[in-house]
This record gives structure tokens, sequence and C-alpha cells, in this order.
């Protein structure tokens, strides 16, 4: 059991490491594109702004939660042509983000938790 529990201890850290990686590799001047559920459409485009800095306050993956009751949806940001993340939303609030391994790269997905407005997309203060 305990050896269970440094494994999944391991784990976790990896997979936070693998994302804090991403965020050594984007900042608020990154350029994205977010995409329809299907990945087939582009909704909008621009500036990370504001929402990098909120994509830094993570939490693990499973310890997500909305601010406030919503609609459950989803849509992928493609951040520096290189960082694909599917995008979890209440409404209009990320709850989870989840790295989305580009082919080829031999990379398991992590998933982490926030609670960001998708308002802070293209906003600096």
């Amino acid at each position: 059991m305990i050896i269970l529990l440094g494994v999944v201890a391991a784990f976790i850290t990896q997979s936070h490491d693998q994302y804090e990686f991403m965020l050594d590799e984007i900042n608020d001047s990154s350029t994205y594109s977010l995409f329809d559920d299907n990945k087939n459409k582009v909704l909008e485009k621009g500036k990370l702004g504001d929402f990098y800095n909120c994509m830094t306050l993570f939490r693990g993956g499973e310890k997500w939660r909305a601010t406030k009751e919503g609609l459950f949806s989803d849509r992928y940001l493609l951040i520096d042509e290189k960082h694909l993340l599917d995008v979890s939303l209440v409404d209009n609030e990320v709850v989870k983000l989840m790295n989305v391994p580009l082919s080829g790269s031999g990379k398991v997905g992590v998933a982490v938790a926030v609670n960001c407005q998708l308002s802070l997309l293209n906003k600096t203060s």
C-alpha cells in the first residue's frame, strides 16, 4: 500500500512538473486560438493576457470545482501553435485544463484544476 501511494505521489508530481514546464514556455503575450469542442471551428484568437496569470494558480486536476452552478462544456485552447489544452467550462468559468499531447510527443495528458474566467483572455491589467 505504501509503495502504491509513493508511485501515485510521484506521478502527480511528474504531472504537475509537465504543466509547470508548459507554463515556463508561455507568458501573457503568448498567442492563442480557442476552438469548439470538435476542434473544427476557431471561436476566437488573441493573446493570453490575464488568463495566463490565472493558469498559474492551479490545483491537482481531481480537485476541480466551479464557483457556481451552470452548464458544463468543453473547448480547446491552442497556445503558441505548440501547446493544446482541453478546457472544461462551467458557463464561462474554466474549471479544468488538460494538456493534450500533440501527435508523436509520447507524453501523457496532464489535468489541473483552475477557476479562471474566459473573459481574462486578451485582457491585461
